[in-house]
C-alpha cells in the first residue's frame, strides 16, 4: 500500500519496524465509540471545530457478484506509482484474489474474491491499523512525546495524548496513520468521499486540546 511514496516524511514512516501488539478479530469488529470513556467527550466538544473536506486519497469499489463472491475495483493510489504491473498482480493474488486485470487507461484494478476471502482481507487491513497504533505508542524512540493513542470503533478517529513539547512526530504520527486507516476505510467499502480521517493531539498534563489534523490537511501528501 503506498508503498513507493517519495518525500523524508514518508521515508521515515515506511521505514519503521512493526509489531503486533493487539489484534482484532472478525468478531471483535463493531462500531463502538473510543476505547476510552474521555475520548467520546473529546469528539464531542471538538466536531464542530473541524472543516475537514471528505474524501481520502485512495478510491475502491466493492461490488457482490453471484455465487458469494466480491468485485474489488481499487484505484492506482493504493499500490504507489512505482509498482510494476506484475507486482500490482501478485499482491492482488496474495489476498487470495483471482481474475485480475488492470485498466491501461486509468491504472485501476478490478480482482475478483469470494466472500470469506475478502472479509479476511478486511479483518487485516483493520489489525494493521491497530497494530500502527499500538507501534506508534510504544516506539519511545522515535515517538517520545506521544503518551497513549485512543481511537473510534470504525477506526477514523485517533486521540493521541502526548506532552506539550511535541514537533516532527505530530506530521509523521498523524500520516502513518491516515495511510492505514483511509486504506481500511475504503477497502471495507466506504465510499472514498465519505471516508475521512480525524486526529486530535491532546496533551496528557491538561487535557487541552493541541491541534486536530484531518483528512483536508493529509490528503496528497
Amino acid at each position: 500500500m503506498w508503498r513507493k511514496i517519495t518525500g523524508t516524511v514518508l521515508i521515515l514512516c515506511v521505514l519503521c519496524g512493526c509489531s503486533a501488539v493487539e489484534t482484532a478479530n472478525i468478531e471483535d469488529i463493531d462500531n463502538s465509540e473510543f476505547t476510552e470513556e474521555t475520548s467520546a467527550e473529546y469528539t464531542e466538544s471538538t466536531t464542530e471545530e473541524l472543516s475537514s473536506e471528505k474524501g481520502v486519497d485512495i478510491d475502491a469499489r466493492i461490488v457482490k457478484e453471484e455465487d458469494n463472491m466480491i468485485r474489488m475495483i481499487i484505484s492506482p493510489e493504493y499500490f504507489g506509482i512505482n509498482e510494476t504491473e506484475d507486482a500490482i498482480k501478485q499482491q492482488v493474488r496474495d489476498w487470495g484474489a483471482n481474475d485480475i486485470s488492470i485498466d491501461t487507461q486509468t491504472g485501476y484494478v478490478s480482482a475478483l474474491m469470494s466472500q470469506s476471502s475478502y472479509d479476511a482481507f478486511v479483518l487485516s487491513l483493520r489489525n494493521q491499523v491497530i497494530d500502527t497504533v499500538n507501534r506508534i505508542k510504544s516506539d519511545k524512540e522515535k515517538y517520545p512525546s506521544i503518551v497513549d493513542i485512543q481511537y473510534s470503533g470504525d477506526l477514523s478517529r485517533f486521540e493521541i495524548r502526548c506532552s506539550d513539547t511535541i514537533t516532527y512526530e505530530k506530521s509523521i504520527a498523524a500520516l502513518e496513520l491516515y495511510m492505514v486507516s483511509a486504506s481500511y476505510q475504503v477497502l471495507s467499502g466506504i465510499p472514498q468521499e465519505d471516508a475521512t480521517v480525524d486526529i486530535y493531539f491532546i496533551d496528557n498534563a491538561t487535557d487541552e486540546v493541541l491541534e486536530i489534523i484531518n483528512t483536508s490537511d493529509l490528503v496528497g501528501k
